[in-house]
C-alpha cells in the first residue's frame, strides 16, 4: 500500500515540475535568446518480490537546454556576412544620394558652362552672357567643392562608427569574460544548469559576431568560451578579456588603424584584411576601398579640366584685350610624413603631369611610399609594393608624370606618404573676379584702342570644343563623371543585392536554429495538456490508494 503512495506522490511531483518547465518554455517563447528546456525523466528504480519486479515510481534525473553549436555557429556566420554588406550599404547608399542628384550635378553645372561658352561665341562683347559663364565657373567649382566636402565628412563619420564599432567589441568582451566566470563558478558549485547564463553567452556572442568575425571555443570542463579573431588573436581567454585599440598609423599619422593588446599589454597593430567581417568589415571597406576610389576619380576630374581650361584660357585675350589666365585655381598636396621621422624634410608636389604626350609618363591618382635611403629618396606603390622608376636632381623627385620639391634633410629611412591629387577638389576655386576676364578672343584686334569692343571668338570656340575633348583615359569630362557616378551607383545597388542575398542566408539559419533550439508554441500545448492529464491520472491514483488505505481501516 504504501508503495502505491510512493508512485502516486513521485507522479504528482513530476507532473508538476514538467509543467513548471513547460510553463517557463511558454513565458520565454518571444525571448529571442531562450534556448528550450526540456524535463529528463527516469525510472525511481523497484523491487523485486516473489510475484516479480514491481516498480517505485518515477524520478526527474534533470532538466536539459536543448543546444546546437553548428546551429548556432551557422547564425553567427551568416549574420556576421549581413552585418559587412549592410554596414558597406548604408555607407555608400549616403553617397549615392548626394552624387546621383540630377539637378544640381557636375554633369549639369559643365553644360551650363558650354551652353553660356556658346552663347559668347555667338556675341563675343555681350556683358550678360559673359556674366553667366562667370556664374557657371562658380557654380561648377561650388559643386566640385561639395561633393568633396561630402566626402571628408563621411570619412569622418566613418572613423567615429569604427570606433563605436571598436567600443562595443570592447564591451562584449569584457561582458563575455565576466560571464565566464559566473559559469565557471555555477560549474564548480552544482556542476552545471546555469541555463540562464548559457544564453545570455550565447546571446553576447552573437552581438559579438554581428560587429566583428569570430572562432568560438567552449571549455567542456569550466563551460566558459574562447573567443578569437580569425587570425588566432584571443579575445576572451577564460575570465580574461585582451581589448582593441584604435591608434594612428605610423606610416601615415592622417590615418587610424585597429590594434589588439595582448595580454602582456602589447599593442599590435592589425591588418585591416583581418577584420573583414561585421559592421567593423562593412566601415573598413568603405574607407579602404570605395572612399579612396570616389575622391581620386573626382580629384582626377578636378585636376584635367581645371587644367584644360586653363590652358586654353590662356591662349586667348580677354574683353579687355589682356593675354588669358587661369580660369581655375587649386592646391597640390603635401606629402604626409611618417610619425618615426627623424629628419626635417618637408615634400610638396609642384607639377602633374597629364599629356599623354610628353616624357615622364601620366600623373595617376594612387598612393606612393617615398623613402630616403643611401643618400637618395626610393618611390614604391603603397598598394602593391612596386617599384616605381624615379630621378632626385636639385631638390626635385620627379616620378610617373609627378614632380615633388624637397626641402630640408631627411634621415635615414625617413618615409612619406603621398597621393599627388589629393585635396584638389575639395581646393578648386576660379581664378578670374568677373567674365570679363574669358579669353573668348583668339586675337587682339589692333583697331580697339580700349580692347573692350574686340568682336573676335576664336577662343571662346576652343573653350566650349573642350567638352569634345578626351582628357581622362579616353572619356570626355562628361563621360568620365558618368563613370563615377555608375560606380557609386553600380557599387550600391551591389551591395544591396548582396545584403538581401545574406539576409535571406541569416533567416533560414535563423528559422534552422529556432527548430532545434527554440520554443515551439503548439508543441509545448501538446506536452502541457499530456503532463495536465498525467498530472490528473497521477492524483487518480493516490485517490485510488486512499480509498484503498480507507476500505483497510473499516476492516474489525
Amino acid at each position: 500500500m504504501l508503495n502505491l503512495y510512493y508512485i502516486a506522490s513521485s507522479g504528482l511531483q513530476t507532473g508538476q515540475q514538467a509543467l513548471s518547465v513547460i510553463g517557463n518554455n511558454l513565458a520565454n517563447a518571444t525571448n529571442p535568446n531562450y534556448s528550450r528546456q526540456n524535463i529528463i525523466l527516469g525510472a525511481a528504480g523497484g523491487r523485486v518480490t516473489a510475484t516479480g519486479y514491481i516498480g517505485n515510481g518515477v524520478r526527474v534525473e534533470g532538466v536539459a537546454r536543448a543546444f546546437d553549436e553548428y546551429a548556432n555557429e551557422r547564425v553567427r556566420g551568416t549574420e556576421t556576412l549581413l552585418r559587412v554588406s549592410g554596414a558597406h550599404y548604408d555607407k555608400m547608399s549616403s553617397l549615392d544620394l548626394e552624387f546621383s542628384r540630377t539637378d544640381n550635378g557636375i554633369d549639369t553645372k559643365l553644360n551650363s558652362l558650354f551652353n553660356a561658352l556658346k552663347n559668347i561665341s555667338k556675341v563675343p562683347t555681350n556683358g550678360n552672357y559673359r556674366s553667366s559663364a562667370f556664374t557657371a565657373l562658380k557654380e561648377l567649382t561650388g559643386r566640385f567643392n561639395k561633393l568633396s566636402d561630402e566626402l571628408i565628412k563621411q570619412e569622418q563619420k566613418n572613423n567615429q562608427d569604427i570606433r563605436q564599432s571598436v567600443n562595443v567589441i570592447n564591451q562584449l568582451t569584457g561582458q563575455l569574460a565576466s560571464l565566464n566566470r559566473e559559469i565557471s563558478n555555477r560549474q564548480s558549485i552544482d556542476g552545471g544548469g546555469a541555463y540562464d547564463l548559457l544564453d545570455r553567452r550565447d546571446a553576447l556572442l552573437q552581438a559579438l559576431s554581428q560587429q566583428t568575425g569570430i572562432n568560438t571555443q567552449i571549455d567542456s570542463r569550466t563551460g566558459a568560451v574562447n573567443v578569437t579573431l580569425s587570425n588566432g588573436h584571443m579575445l576572451v581567454s577564460g575570465d580574461k578579456a585582451n581589448a582593441l585599440e584604435v591608434t594612428t598609423d605610423n606610416n601615415n599619422p592622417g590615418r587610424q588603424v585597429i590594434a589588439y593588446r595582448d595580454a602582456e599589454n602589447a599593442i599590435i597593430p592589425l591588418q585591416d584584411s583581418l577584420l573583414d567581417k561585421g559592421v567593423l568589415g562593412g566601415l573598413l571597406a568603405f574607407r579602404n576601398q570605395d572612399l579612396p576610389e570616389i575622391r581620386d576619380r573626382l580629384n582626377e576630374l578636378a585636376r584635367h579640366l581645371s587644367h584644360r581650361f586653363n590652358e586654353v584660357n590662356k591662349q586667348g585675350y580677354d574683353a579687355n584685350g589682356e593675354k588669358g589666365k587661369n580660369l581655375f585655381s587649386y592646391a597640390l598636396p603635401n606629402a604626409i610624413a611618417n610619425g618615426k621621422n627623424q629628419g626635417e624634410a618637408s615634400l610638396s608636389v609642384t607639377a602633374l603631369n597629364t599629356d599623354p604626350a610628353t616624357e615622364g609618363g601620366v600623373a595617376k591618382p594612387q598612393e606612393y611610399t617615398l623613402r630616403f635611403e643611401n643618400g637618395t629618396w626610393q618611390v614604391t606603390g603603397t598598394a602593391d609594393g612596386r617599384k616605381v622608376e624615379s630621378t632626385f636632381v636639385d631638390g626635385k623627385l620627379t616620378f610617373e608624370g609627378v614632380t615633388v620639391a624637397v626641402k630640408g634633410d631627411a634621415q635615414e629611412g625617413d618615409s612619406y606618404q603621398l597621393n599627388p591629387f589629393n585635396g584638389i577638389a575639395d581646393s578648386m576655386a576660379v581664378s578670374i573676379k568677373n567674365g570679363d576676364e574669358i579669353a573668348a578672343a583668339s586675337e587682339k584686334d589692333p583697331q580697339d584702342t580700349d580692347g573692350k569692343e574686340t568682336g573676335n571668338n576664336g577662343n571662346s570656340i576652343a573653350l566650349g570644343n573642350i567638352q569634345h575633348d578626351k582628357l581622362i583615359n579616353g572619356a570626355t569630362l562628361s563621360d568620365a563623371y558618368a563613370g563615377l557616378i555608375g560606380y557609386v551607383g553600380t557599387t550600391t545597388r551591389n551591395l544591396m543585392e548582396t545584403a538581401s542575398s545574406q539576409e535571406k542566408a541569416f533567416q533560414d539559419a535563423y528559422v534552422e536554429r529556432s527548430e532545434k533550439t527554440g520554443v515551439n508554441l503548439n508543441q509545448e500545448y501538446v506536452q502541457m495538456e499530456m503532463f495536465r492529464q498525467y498530472y490528473n491520472a497521477s492524483a487518480q491514483v493516490l485517490q485510488t490508494a486512499n480509498s484503498l488505505l480507507d476500505t483497510l481501516l473499516t476492516i474489525r
